[in-house]
């Protein structure tokens, strides 16, 4: 069973993203603590944001992964069609970890904040996967709505939060919490997870790693073609 239902799914599962504001344009003001997102999603986007620069319709599609055991990550897909895509990630970099480093307010009433260093990793992707998977991004996010019955948060698990924007259109946000299997959700959070054990070194080979995405993209065509 994938990683992101071991602790638990909501009693009723959510079929759909549930909405919320942005934790990848404008961080600070988000819910995320501050610290992750200092921590995980400004290095990132710093390292997006350079690629995007260089190309002339850009679209992004990004995941934050909040475990209530286990380590945070975000991870990013850019690029676009006509030329190939990247995946970036970060994570907590614990052996670089400094427990005395802060961050300065500038305010003594408030306390400091710890910033914990972040690792940064990134690899290409093909126009031939990079393109549908952001496709995938988009329709599960352009399925967003606020579930008649919600059991978010009722038992550990794990909260995503997705985004997907595209030069020119109005960017889309939506979380979920411990999805289900054979919802979009559940699928999409298995697609991060797969490109991100890839990009992690976890895939043994890039024939099954290609063969992993497929499968995903095969379970959204099923979605799409559904009367």
């Amino acid at each position: 069973m994938a990683e992101f239902l071991k602790y638990g799914t909501p009693i009723d599962p959510i079929l759909h993203f549930v909405p919320e504001d942005s934790p990848f344009w404008g961080p600070s003001t988000w819910i995320l603590p501050l610290v992750i997102a200092k921590s995980l999603l400004e290095p990132g986007l710093a390292e997006v944001e350079s690629i995007a620069r260089e190309l002339v319709h850009p679209e992004i599609a990004s995941v934050v992964c909040l475990p209530a055991r286990g380590s945070s990550w975000a991870l990013w897909v850019v690029g676009e069609s006509r030329y190939s895509y990247s995946v970036v990630s970060t994570e907590p970099d614990y052996q670089s970890a400094e427990p005395d480093v802060l961050l300065p307010t500038g305010i003594e009433s408030q306390p400091s904040i710890p910033v914990r260093p972040a690792k940064t990793r990134q690899s290409n992707l093909a126009s031939n996967l990079g393109t549908p998977i952001c496709g995938m991004w988009s329709m599960a996010l352009s399925q967003t709505r606020y579930p008649k019955a919600s059991g978010w948060g009722v038992c550990d698990g794990v909260e995503y939060h997705f985004g997907y924007g595209c030069k020119g259109t109005y960017p889309m946000y939506g979380k979920t919490w411990s999805p289900a299997e054979q919802t979009e959700p559940g699928e999409l959070a298995a697609l991060s997870h797969t490109l991100r054990d890839h990009l992690r070194g976890a895939n043994p080979a890039e024939q099954q790693f290609v063969q992993r995405i497929e499968a995903h993209l095969a379970w959204f065509r099923t979605q799409t073609s559904e009367p």
